[in-house]
């Protein structure tokens, strides 16, 4: 029960961080609402007589619920302040041996290089194309459209391309062309609400 209300909460934050502003505000209402209304009030009520989640020792519930309260927690600094047997489980996890408020290591902001930052471009230029389609869904959308569907498939292209030339280590180039590849399925879901 536990380690699926974890996975439940982190489905909805993972994809937050691939949505256009808009969307991602609303997901991360959506994410406090749920964490404050359903989740943490559950886990707060399961660890007032004990220290784990489950039984007499540390388990995998545990390793999820405190990822779980870290990346809310990085979307909404503050939502842990009526919670605070979920406060002792984030600042004294005794299994890490490390104070997570010390290291730091999970806020560290990390340098963003030009293909995320063109990766972007191109998913926020998708996102405006997939608008322009449901606001005119039932309109005649002229040659433009197919313009600007050839134009982002050959962006993706181009990416792909560059990022072939690149020497990077093969878990990056692997994890890009996946990114890549999430893209131009992105883009096709988008076509096929023209077609």
């Amino acid at each position: 029960m536990y380690t699926e209300g974890s996975t439940d909460l982190m489905g909805l934050v993972i994809p937050s961080f691939f949505m256009a502003e808009a969307e991602q505000k609303k997901q991360l209402d959506l994410i406090k609402q749920r964490a404050l209304n359903r989740y943490f009030p559950v886990y707060e009520k399961a660890l007032e007589n004990q220290e784990y989640l489950v039984g007499r020792q540390f388990s995998i519930a545990d390793v999820q619920l405190l990822e779980v309260i870290l990346a809310v927690e990085e979307l909404h600094p503050v939502i842990l302040q009526n919670f605070p047997n979920l406060q002792t489980v984030k600042t004294s996890n005794k299994v890490l041996g490390v104070s997570l408020l010390e290291t730091d290591l999970l806020r560290k902001s990390w340098p963003q290089g030009t293909f995320i930052a063109r990766a972007q471009d191109v998913i926020n230029n998708i996102g405006k194309l997939k608008d322009f389609y449901l606001e005119h869904r039932k309109d005649y959308i002229n040659v433009c459209s197919h313009t600007f569907m050839r134009t982002c498939s050959d962006a993706i292209q181009q990416l792909r391309t560059e990022e072939s030339k690149n020497i990077v280590s093969s878990q990056v180039k692997e994890h890009r062309n996946a990114i890549l590849d999430l893209i131009g399925d992105y883009l096709k879901r988008v076509c096929n609400l023209y077609s």
